[in-house]
């Protein structure tokens, strides 16, 4: 079953990426071949087990793949679904943002990226539409998923090999701007677990983190955001990092001896 799911997923994002056809078409003319086709990857999500995700690389990338053209280009589709259908793919790409697999935590980021440009957008436009107001409710309802996923990713910048800086800062800052209060009890959080005398520098940090950023997902304000976050991880690494014991040329020496 999960072999004929990656099939269906990488036919999927081939047909959606490949540039083939218009899909605004689809809904002037009234053809619902393309809804349906989201409808089908709907229904089979329901017989993906989050944790076969993390257990097939070759599933997992496919999935991951096809999320990022998803988000990226029909998320008025999406915004149409069950709300439960949005936080199980949440609850996906917080998964996979942490695996070890770089392509995989790069895809996620898109994806989430993608996603969080599109509730901020839409949530911040005058008028009301239905798609809107289901956004509200599902940030309202699964405020702790985005949280999650924004403690992950400051975790994965701080402590852990990032590979992907530039990719992990792009829907950073979404999450900062739509859990501003969330994201200064994490700074607090953080910067408590440290020995006191580091916590200053800890906390002026993340203060430089936001120097300059705008309450905007403008390119020119993210660029300035993906900036500050490479010198808030230059200077973690130099200032809060235990400094690594060198071994001295006469101890190699004795031990060559010995």
């Amino acid at each position: 079953k999960l072999k004929q799911l990656c099939l269906y997923f990488q036919i999927l994002r081939s047909a959606m990426a490949g540039g083939y056809v218009n899909f605004g078409v689809f809904q002037l003319y009234g053809d619902e071949c393309h809804m349906n086709a989201i409808n089908m990857f709907i229904k089979l999500l329901g017989a993906l087990p989050e944790r076969a995700l993390m257990e097939y690389p070759k599933l997992s990338s496919a999935y991951y793949s096809l999320m990022d053209v998803v988000t990226q280009d029909h998320m008025t589709l999406l915004g149409n679904v069950d709300p439960n259908v949005i936080v199980y793919i949440l609850s996906t790409l917080a998964e996979g943002i942490a695996s070890v697999d770089v392509t995989v935590s790069t895809a996620c980021c898109s994806s989430l990226d993608n996603v969080i440009t599109f509730i901020f957008k839409k949530t911040r436009r005058n008028g009301e539409t239905m798609v809107v107001e289901k956004l509200r409710d599902i940030v309202k309802m699964q405020n702790n998923v985005f949280q999650q996923i924004m403690n992950s990713i400051v975790h994965i910048v701080m402590y852990e090999e990032c590979k992907n800086q530039w990719s992990m800062s792009r829907p950073l800052l979404g999450l900062i701007l739509l859990n501003q209060d969330y994201f200064k009890e994490l700074q607090q959080s953080f910067v408590s677990m440290q020995p006191p005398d580091k916590q200053g520098l800890l906390a002026k940090c993340f203060e430089n983190l936001m120097t300059d950023v705008e309450p905007n997902l403008l390119g020119k304000n993210r660029d300035r955001f993906t900036q500050n976050m490479a010198l808030f991880r230059r200077d973690i690494n130099n200032q809060l990092q235990p400094a690594k014991v060198q071994s001295q040329p006469n101890d190699i020496m004795m031990v060559f001896y010995t």
